[in-house]
């Protein structure tokens, strides 16, 4: 495993346990005013997808249909968004 890797992981290790109050201030801290959720475990998802969805590429084909892809990148993306 890389250090990217390594970060990645103990992020996401960490946002498992984490408290509603704890991930309303990483969510502040990432995107601004956190919606107004009373679930940890859905604003857990969200968290995880928005940092998810900020690094996945739109790769288009020679067809021309869009895809989603795991393009070159992607993990160092990710690692951004873990540390920001």
């Amino acid at each position: 495993m890389t250090t990217t890797d390594d970060e990645l992981e103990a992020f996401l290790v960490n946002l498992e346990i984490m408290s509603l109050a704890a991930l309303r201030a990483e969510w502040q801290t990432r995107w601004e005013r956190p919606p107004v959720l009373r679930s940890p475990r859905l604003l857990r998802h969200l968290i995880a997808w928005r940092i998810q969805a900020a690094c996945v590429c739109r790769v288009r084909d020679v067809q021309g249909t869009a895809y989603l892809s795991d393009s070159f990148g992607t993990r160092k993306g990710l690692a951004r968004s873990v540390r920001a």
